[in-house]
C-alpha cells in the first residue's frame, strides 16, 4: 500500500510539474519595428519604421507609421484578439488620405491579421494573394 501511495504521488506531482503550452499574447507596452508590403514574392514596396502602443485595461493601441514615407498612416483604434488572429479597428478619419493616388488602403491598421508572439518579438501579417503585409515588432 505505501508503494501505491508512493507511485501515486509521483504521477500526480508529474502532471503538476508539466508546463502547458498556452499561446502568448500580446500585452501592454510599446513595440517597435518595422512595416512591409511585399508585392509578389520578395519584392517589398512599401516599408517603414512603425511604434505600436498597446493598452490591455481598454484594448486600445495607437500606431505612429514611418513620417517619410507614410507606409503605414499612424492611425488609432482598439483591438480584439482571438487565437492567433488580432483584429485592429481604426478609429480615426481616413479621408484625407483616399484622396492621394498612392493611397492603400491596407496601410491603415482596420482589419483582421494572424499573429505570433514569443516573449518580446510580436510579427503579424495579412496575406492577401500576391500582396503580404507584415509588422515585425519587438517590445521596447
Amino acid at each position: 500500500m505505501k508503494n501505491f501511495f508512493g507511485v501515486l504521488f509521483l504521477i500526480v506531482l508529474t502532471f503538476a510539474s508539466c508546463k502547458k503550452d498556452e499561446a502568448l499574447t500580446p500585452t501592454n507596452g510599446i513595440y517597435r519595428g518595422v512595416f512591409n508590403r511585399i508585392f509578389e514574392g520578395p519584392d517589398t514596396m512599401g516599408t517603414g519604421i512603425v511604434y505600436l502602443a498597446m493598452k490591455e485595461s481598454d484594448s486600445t493601441f495607437i500606431l505612429t507609421g514611418d513620417t517619410t514615407s507614410n507606409a503605414p498612416f499612424t492611425r488609432k483604434g482598439t483591438y480584439k484578439l482571438t487565437p492567433g488572429k488580432i483584429e485592429f479597428i481604426n478609429t480615426t478619419d481616413i479621408e484625407e488620405y483616399a484622396i492621394d493616388p498612392y493611397y492603400d488602403p491596407h496601410y491603415v491598421l482596420d482589419t483582421v491579421y494572424d499573429y505570433e508572439f514569443l516573449d518580446t518579438a510580436f510579427i503579424f501579417e495579412l496575406n492577401l494573394g500576391t500582396v503580404k503585409y507584415e509588422y515585425k515588432l519587438a517590445r521596447i
